[in-house]
């Protein structure tokens, strides 16, 4: 089972059993949160974390009374936090990177295009130093 930041295992379970006690299946919840049976299914068994946009519809359609102990969530450890921002911070560089990597690939797509017209025009080719 994949590992989640947003539910223990044990939470999950709370969450069909919430489901359940309702008596809705995961394709008439699926419904009322406006999601796949599917994705409600990777909610609760750890594949998928929820948007929060979706946890509040998630929470509207349990009703208050489910949902008061199921989102009681001792506060984060310190080493947690700390790792929970450095690991977004890696993200936010990868991305920073390979947007630049797109950048550098069009850039050079462009200055092949222009390499092109220049021969095609019969002029010479320029040299970096120029």
């Amino acid at each position: 089972m994949a590992s989640s930041l947003f539910m223990a295992t044990g939470e999950r379970k709370d969450l069909i059993r919430a489901r359940e006690q309702l008596g809705l299946g995961r394709p008439e919840f699926a419904k009322a949160i406006k999601a796949s049976r599917h994705f409600v299914f990777s909610v609760e068994t750890g594949l998928r974390d929820p948007s929060l946009e979706i946890v509040r519809r998630w929470v509207e359609a349990l009703g208050p009374g489910a949902t008061m102990d199921l989102f009681k969530q001792p506060p984060l450890s310190e080493p947690l936090v700390k790792q929970l921002r450095a690991k977004r911070r890696i993200l936010q560089a990868d991305q920073r990177i390979e947007s630049a990597k797109q950048r550098l690939e069009r850039a050079k797509q462009q200055l092949e295009a222009a390499e092109q017209l220049r021969q095609a025009a019969g002029q010479p080719q320029q040299t970096a130093a120029e």
